[in-house]
C-alpha cells in the first residue's frame, strides 16, 4: 500500500505542540490502522506492545526501516497520509511529501528486524546482547550434553 508520507512541521497535518513524535513510531489514521492491526474478539487492539510492525521503504529503493503503526487522526490527514519523526524520514532519506511503501509480513521476523536496526542504541545494543547471549548459553548447554 503506497501512502504520502508527512513532517510534523508540515502546514497539512497539524500537529499539538506538546504532542511527542516518536522516532519509532508510523503514525496512520486510524481508519487504516484497523485494517493493518490484529483484532481481538472484535475489538480493536489496546495493547501497545502488540501493535504491527509494518516494513517501510521508498518505491523502488531497496532500503527499508520496520516501524510500529499507532493511530493517531491529526487535522487535515486522511487514510492516503502518513506521519513520521524528522530522524525517521532523514533514516530513509525521503523528504516532506514523499510517497511510502508499506508491507505486512511476517511478525515475528518483523520485530526481530525492529528491535535489531532500532533507531535507540540502548534498545538495539540490548537486544543484540540478549540474543547473542542465548545463543551462546545453548551452545554451551549442548557441548556440555554432547561432551559428557
Amino acid at each position: 500500500m503506497n501512502l504520502k508520507l508527512f513532517a510534523p512541521s508540515n502546514e497539512k497535518i497539524i500537529v499539538p505542540a506538546d504532542y511527542k513524535i516518536s522516532d519509532d513510531v508510523i503514525y496512520l489514521n486510524t481508519n487504516l490502522v484497523s485494517v493493518l492491526s490484529p483484532r481481538e474478539k472484535g475489538r480493536p487492539n489496546t495493547k501497545p506492545w502488540k501493535n504491527r510492525i509494518v516494513k517501510i521503504n521508498a518505491p523502488g529503493s531497496k532500503f527499508c526501516v520496520y516501524k510500529t503503526i499507532f493511530g493517531k487522526n491529526f487535522n487535515n490527514a486522511d487514510e492516503k497520509n502518513a506521519l513520521m519523526s524528522f530522524r525517521s524520514l532523514h533514516q530513509l532519506g525521503l523528504e516532506d511529501g514523499s510517497t511510502i511503501e508499506i508491507k505486512k509480513g511476517f511478525q515475528i521476523f518483523y520485530r526481530h528486524m525492529f528491535y535489531y536496526n532500532h533507531l535507540n542504541d540502548a534498545v538495539r545494543v540490548s537486544y543484540k546482547v540478549g540474543v547473542y547471549g542465548l545463543l551462546f548459553g545453548i551452545l554451551g548447554i549442548a557441548a556440555t550434553i554432547i561432551l559428557s
